[in-house]
């Protein structure tokens, strides 16, 4: 066996937190977090640097629930980004999502700041199905929307707050476009 193979056998697994945390989440391989965004946002924001940032959130009371993310980071356009690996479907995670992003909503927006001057991205990295087969796709963004009613479709209500949600196991390689960056990354992060 070559060096290579040997080491391509014990690659630790990215969608572990720790490990995930220490591909994405640390000052050193930022440039690697750089990479899969602007993989998956495709420009919406293009994001040529940021701020790792506390993934802690503070309590308001003592009776809160603590709440960590595993990766958070500032663009500087102010854009908020929240990453999250999940390796089981606990059942809740689309609640989750929802708290998270709002969290870090309170949390960025200044005294007399106007609501419109943070955008915040979550971004639900898979192991297990979540969206189930009505979602088909590998990659699902989610918008606040308004219901449809007798005299209007549905519509976005806000693309100031959006959710994806990218489920692995719908990911298909051989039906993926292999000159995207994105296609190795959700690879990579499939089966390394």
């Amino acid at each position: 066996m070559s060096n290579i193979e040997h080491m391509v056998t014990n690659l630790l697994d990215p969608k572990l937190d720790y490990v995930f945390k220490n591909i994405f989440g640390v000052e050193r391989y930022k440039p690697l977090l750089v990479s899969f965004l602007n993989a998956l946002l495709k420009g919406d924001p293009q994001i040529k640097d940021l701020t790792l940032t506390n993934t802690e959130f503070p309590k308001m009371s003592k009776d809160d629930k603590t709440s960590r993310i595993d990766v958070r980071a500032t663009c500087s356009d102010r854009t908020e980004i929240d990453i999250e690996i999940q390796l089981y479907n606990t059942g809740e995670i689309l609640d989750r999502a929802l708290h998270y992003t709002s969290d870090i909503v309170r949390g960025s927006l200044g005294k007399n700041e106007s609501y419109t001057t943070v955008r915040v991205i979550g971004i639900w990295i898979l192991n297990e199905n979540v969206l189930g087969s009505e979602r088909p796709d590998a990659i699902n963004q989610a918008y606040m929307t308004f219901q449809p009613t007798a005299h209007a479709s549905y519509g976005c209500m806000t693309k100031m707050i959006r959710v994806f949600f990218i489920e692995l196991k719908k990911f298909n390689l051989e039906k993926a476009d292999a000159q995207e960056i994105l296609t190795a990354w959700l690879a990579f992060l499939k089966d390394p």
